[in-house]
């Protein structure tokens, strides 16, 4: 039986009188969110904590979504050190996975909790600006800005932003951008409290194979000599690169864990367990 089963709502009360009014980024990755029972198990625990009085801002990628929409239509997904390399084509497939799809399904699903969520994109009201990242990437963006004002004053009336990954340029062009990164900034910008990723395994491994190499803790050292080693590769590496852009700038409690786990987000958000990878700045 869960050792929260019977006592949770009571170790909750205790300990939310000192959270409450806290800020939380949390950034739940397209693998977990196109799971129905993933999907409902994390909105259940995020919702929890909102009826807390914690602020949370969730940040959302969706690419096992676009991946099945590229695939009816025909078109290849390519990636580049982790990220989609998104033409033209791609870029529309990316808005109507994102916004139109998987922003929709996480706003209907926190409907059921009663919590008043707002589904918004990077695009709206200019959140988010961005201009190219890579040109071998095509139409991915670089963060230029975080812009607050439309977060702000969500968060100020009690909604939960639901922000999808997406951005805009001056002139008024539409950018993929890799969730975590996107999910750092805001949280560096907001001076968030906590900053959560949501993976679909246990955190970083020295050696994913060895499932005894998990990291309970790890330096921006390690992080960096790890990326050299290419024991970090693929999907791993923007989350690091998150993980470790948010730690340079504030100093924010930064966690990688598996959202597949039933109550990992409210142990590692409210009991502060040490389950997943925390980053540490040494």
């Amino acid at each position: 039986m869960n050792p929260y089963s019977l006592t949770f709502d009571k170790n909750i009360t205790i300990k939310s009188k000192d959270l409450k009014e806290n800020i939380f980024v949390i950034k739940c990755g397209g693998s977990l969110l196109s799971n129905k029972i993933y999907l409902e198990q994390i909105i259940k625990e995020i919702s929890q904590i909102y009826q807390l009085g914690i602020k949370i801002i969730l940040v959302h990628g969706g690419g096992n979504e676009i991946n099945d929409i590229c695939n009816k239509f025909h078109i290849s997904s390519k990636f580049l050190n982790g990220q989609r390399v998104t033409d033209k084509e791609t870029m529309e497939i990316v808005q109507l996975s994102l916004h139109g799809k998987t922003n929709r399904n996480i706003i209907s699903s926190f409907n059921k909790y009663n919590v008043k969520s707002i589904g918004i994109s990077g695009q709206d009201s200019k959140t988010i600006e961005a201009n190219i990242r890579d040109e071998k990437l095509g139409y991915v963006g670089n963060i230029t800005n975080v812009n607050l004002n439309l977060i702000e004053h969500l968060l100020n009336g009690n909604y939960l932003p639901v922000i999808s990954s997406l951005a805009t340029d001056k002139q008024g062009n539409t950018y993929n951008i890799n969730a975590d990164i996107m999910a750092a900034e805001i949280a560096i910008a907001i001076s968030a409290d906590k900053f959560l990723i949501l993976s679909d395994i246990d955190g970083i491994y020295d050696d994913y194979k060895n499932k005894n190499s998990l990291y309970h803790d790890i330096t921006l050292n390690q992080i960096e000599k790890g990326i050299q080693d290419n024991k970090f590769t693929d999907g791993m590496l923007p989350k690091l690169e998150a993980c470790s852009l948010l730690i340079k700038k504030k100093k924010t409690d930064c966690q990688i864990i598996n959202g597949k786990k039933e109550n990992n987000i409210l142990e590692s958000l409210i009991f502060n367990m040490p389950i997943g990878t925390k980053i540490i700045n040494l």
